[in-house]
């Protein structure tokens, strides 16, 4: 896809001049959907957290339970709409408050990276007994290690303890498909966005850290990108023979923990070559 407000001209004048009814029209449906995305940000700290965090977002504007991701990840998505916004029409009625919500991101980036060791971004906050498994996929019978309640408290309880109910985990509670770079992409290429938008070196070099983990920085000391860093391990590619710059689904966690789990055997998922972790790679470079 063509990013028409980087191209080399100006692409998005001959359709989002301020003249044209087709910029009102989209500009309309923006505004609606900002609107919406701002109802499902928390703007205020509940005072029982021993962290005062906010900023974070709901999966529906009642508030009913944060937006997590485990294998893939979108995380970026609001913040990229609200930066779009802001940058495009920034004397419109609403700008304030898509700054504000960039600005409430910011402060939640800000201060989870100074949480958990090497600056890494932790995955999000997560309730007891609050979860959905019907948008778990899951292989076999599914009397065959589906995912339990029990499991799932299990895993969010070895996260941080925000309070009685709530924990900030460093990783996804996940089941099946373990391997989490691609839901710490979706956290870096937010806070990039951020970074453009706001102007701040802080958050850039939040955002550059996670590649750094990504590429070495970690507690394995091994890149996990095939051909560059140090000590890259061969990935698991059955296709194809091994691809320099491939990136895989990444490290994950041993059952129950919260902690990095990088086993030594190249298999899926964790090892296995994905085209969404590498594109994603390639984007996070291409902001940079």
């Amino acid at each position: 896809m063509v990013d028409i407000f980087h191209y080399p001209f100006p692409l998005y004048r001959l359709f989002f001049c301020p003249a044209n009814r087709v910029w009102g029209q989209y500009l309309s449906h923006g505004v609606s959907f900002a609107r919406i995305l701002m109802a499902c940000q928390a703007s205020a700290v509940d005072p029982s957290f021993s962290i005062p965090l906010r900023g974070y977002f709901y999966e529906n504007e009642t508030h009913e339970r944060i937006q997590t991701y485990y294998h893939r990840s979108y995380e970026h998505a609001p913040i990229k709409a609200f930066a779009m916004l802001y940058r495009l029409a920034p004397e419109h009625e609403d700008a304030a408050r898509w700054k504000n919500s960039l600005e409430l991101y910011r402060e939640y980036v800000a201060l989870t990276s100074r949480t958990v060791p090497y600056g890494l971004l932790p995955n999000g906050i997560y309730e007891l007994d609050n979860t959905d498994f019907s948008t778990i996929t899951h292989e076999g019978a599914r009397a065959a290690g589906a995912p339990s309640l029990e499991e799932y408290n299990a895993q969010v309880r070895n996260g941080i303890r925000l309070n009685d109910r709530f924990y900030l985990r460093v990783f996804p509670v996940a089941y099946q498909f373990r391997g989490f770079h691609a839901t710490l992409m979706g956290r870096a290429l937010a806070a990039m966005e951020l970074a453009r938008a706001l102007n701040d070196r802080e958050i850039k070099q939040v955002a550059v850290r996670q590649m750094e983990w990504i590429l070495g920085c970690n507690p394995f000391a091994v890149s996990s990108m095939y051909g560059e860093g140090h000590d890259y391990h061969p990935l698991y590619a059955p296709m194809s023979p091994q691809l320099v710059g491939a990136v895989p689904v990444g490290f994950e966690t041993f059952e129950n923990e919260d902690q990095p789990f990088y086993p030594m055997q190249n298999n899926a998922a964790y090892k296995e070559v994905w085209v969404h972790t590498t594109c994603r790679m390639m984007w996070l470079i291409a902001m940079l």
